[in-house]
């Protein structure tokens, strides 16, 4: 019996993320599906990782303080909320 072998192979992959809030603030870092790592720029380091639903990819990142920014992306743009509300958009290149 011949067996092929299986691979895992994901449309979504790491890379460089970028976000940039409504007032001009922005999230810059790397990281793939498994840990993303960004600083804004105030200097926060926020910590997080993105889990797959069929078509859709969910993120959630915290930062040292406790807060706490989730969000999802369609394809190609990423759109993410924290706790005051903001909203953030950005893309992984």
């Amino acid at each position: 019996m011949l067996h092929k072998r299986r691979t895992r192979f994901s449309r979504f992959h790491g890379g460089f993320y970028q976000f940039e809030s409504l007032d001009q603030r922005r999230a810059e870092g790397f990281g793939d599906m498994n840990y993303v790592r960004l600083r804004d720029t105030d200097g926060n380091i926020w910590q997080g990782a993105a889990e797959t639903d069929s078509e859709v990819v969910r993120y959630r990142f915290r930062d040292s303080r406790g807060r706490v920014m989730t969000g999802v992306a369609d394809g190609s743009a990423i759109v993410l909320r924290d706790d005051h509300g903001m909203t953030w958009r950005g893309y992984v290149q």
